[in-house]
């Protein structure tokens, strides 16, 4: 999208490398496409693999899988500036 500031295709690019290399579609946003958190799971997956399973995908509950997203952040020692509304929105 070439309305996206450059940061924002790049950080759409890195994301989009490594859903490729789990063998998932890509997204085009950062809002739509991120908000049931199965990219976020995919990503974190393939960042950590011993700290961030993709057993979140069997949350069901968007709110509740987003918690479990923030939660893997903070297994990473990640500082994170979303909440869970931020996901699910």
């Amino acid at each position: 999208d070439k309305s996206l500031p450059q940061e924002a295709i790049y950080l759409l690019n890195w994301v989009n490398s490594h859903l490729t290399n789990a063998k998932r579609n890509p997204i085009r946003n950062f809002s739509s496409d991120i908000k049931d958190s199965t990219a976020y799971t995919i990503l974190l997956n393939q960042l950590a693999p011993d700290k961030c399973s993709l057993d979140t995908l069997n949350e069901k509950d968007l709110v509740k899988r987003a918690e479990l997203i923030l939660k893997d952040v903070e297994k990473l020692n990640c500082k994170h500036f979303l909440t869970i509304e931020d996901i699910v929105k």
